[in-house]
């Protein structure tokens, strides 16, 4: 859509005009919606890792995260080392899915 059917005839941008352009990319602001959404979902819980790993492996309280690495597993790889890379692969992973979703 050119700039000339969004503006008036005195070059000024009118409610109508905007109302009438985002109805006309309806589907891909809804897209671009949920895509913002889901960036959003993946970035917010990566601060929140590691000090999850602090309190679960090194305070020596394991909670949902150690057992769910747990269960992955073999018996003989279980320890803090595995906890921590573990921890590291996902939040490399999930921050090159926001950078994807961020884009």
């Amino acid at each position: 859509m050119s700039l000339e059917h969004v503006v008036n005839q005195k070059g000024q941008l009118s409610w109508q005009s905007i109302f009438a352009n985002a109805k006309q990319h309806k589907g891909e602001l809804i897209v671009a919606n949920i895509i913002a959404v889901l960036a959003v979902a993946v970035s917010v819980p990566i601060p929140l890792l590691m000090p999850l790993l602090v309190d679960e492996v090194l305070l020596g309280q394991p909670g949902t995260l150690v057992a769910f690495v747990a269960s992955i597993f073999p018996e003989s790889w279980h320890g803090p080392v595995l906890y921590i890379l573990f921890i590291l692969f996902l939040t490399l992973l999930m921050r090159l899915l926001m950078l994807v979703l961020g884009v």
